[in-house]
């Protein structure tokens, strides 16, 4: 069941000198952000309500539906799935904080898996 507390999970891909590629095995390294972006976002994220957690190419996090929508400018609509989960539908996506735009390349929404009762 849905409650007000459910928390929005979200990743941030960092922009780097593959963005814009299709990653292979063989330029999998070009897709590192760079130090600069990891640390302008990361003194950012300190002073911010969100919780973060490193990834090797950005940021993974949760927050509240009104933190989400307040920091990134976007729109989410809360809904139920048909087995009792919490997801959140996209309105309007997200957008980096100005501060950060020209380090951030995504922002993406995470859906909860789906399962389904045997």
């Amino acid at each position: 069941m849905a409650t007000d507390t459910d928390p929005v999970m979200f990743d941030i891909l960092l922009k780097s000198a593959g963005s814009g590629r299709v990653p292979n095995l063989g330029n999998l390294d070009d897709f590192k952000p760079p130090q600069e972006a990891i640390d302008a976002c990361s003194r950012w994220f300190s002073g911010s309500p969100l919780v973060v957690s490193r990834t090797p190419f950005g940021f993974s996090g949760s927050a509240s539906q009104d933190q989400i929508e307040a920091l990134f400018s976007a729109r989410l609509e809360r809904v139920e799935t048909p087995t009792g989960q919490t997801a959140y539908r996209v309105i309007v996506a997200p957008s980096p904080p100005r501060e950060l735009a020209e380090f951030i390349d995504q922002i993406t929404v995470i859906e909860p898996p789906v399962h389904f009762e045997a």
